[in-house]
């Protein structure tokens, strides 16, 4: 008799097991970023925006070019990989559902690095008497 109740006991852990399980409402996206030649890039900054939320995480890719944004939310979004020296690729519109996991792999193109440079100074008092740059006085 006590055997019989240790079966029910973990035939209702398995069953409530399964149905937490069941009800998991996360997906999962991941991919590799490979370089023109097809080598696989590290350390690539990739973002994930849900394009319903506005929500971004941040991973960043591993020695061999693997990212993965685990557990995420379904619904639609939008995946960004930026390398210095490449252009960014950016893919809209993925739609990932509930236990499907998608994989979005990205192979950026070489392209133009441009850097902006913001200069702050000090504003210079202007006296129109005297025409010349100085201390208001």
């Amino acid at each position: 008799m006590h055997s019989l109740r240790k079966v029910f006991l973990l035939v209702a852990v398995l069953c409530m097991s399964a149905a937490s399980f069941a009800q998991t409402s996360t997906t999962r996206i991941s991919g590799t970023v490979y370089d023109p030649s097809g080598a696989v890039v590290g350390g690539v900054d990739v973002t994930l925006l849900n394009e319903s939320t506005g929500v971004t995480q941040t991973q960043i890719t591993n020695e061999v070019g693997l990212y993965a944004f685990p557990a995420i939310a379904a619904g639609t979004y939008t995946v960004t990989v930026e390398i210095p020296g490449f252009k960014t690729s950016k893919r809209t519109g993925i739609v990932l559902n509930v236990r499907k996991p998608a994989v979005q792999n990205f192979t950026p193109q070489v392209g133009r690095t441009t850097k902006t440079v913001h200069v702050r100074a000090p504003q210079v008092a202007v006296n129109p008497d005297f025409r010349t740059l100085g201390q208001n006085t």
